[in-house]
C-alpha cells in the first residue's frame, strides 16, 4: 500500500516532470502537509529534474537504451 507522503511525492513529481510551469507554492505545501522537509523536497526536485534531463539527452540523441529481458 503507497502511503499519502508518497502518493504526494509521485503527484509532485508528475506535475513537476509534465508541465513544470503548472508547478505553484500551493505544491510545495501539499508536500509540507504530507510530512515532507525541505532536504526532501530538494531531493525529490533534484531526482525528478536529473531523471527528465537525462531522458531528454538521450531522446534528442537518438540514444537507445537496452532493456533487460
Amino acid at each position: 500500500m503507497i502511503s499519502n507522503k508518497e502518493l504526494q511525492g509521485l503527484l509532485f513529481a508528475k506535475k513537476l516532470t509534465v508541465k513544470v510551469s503548472n508547478v505553484a507554492t500551493a505544491d510545495h505545501q501539499k508536500l509540507l502537509d504530507a510530512n515532507y522537509n525541505d532536504e526532501e523536497i530538494l531531493h525529490l526536485v533534484q531526482i525528478t529534474s536529473y531523471f527528465n534531463f537525462v531522458n531528454r539527452m538521450a531522446e534528442g540523441l537518438g540514444v537507445k537504451i537496452e532493456t533487460m529481458t
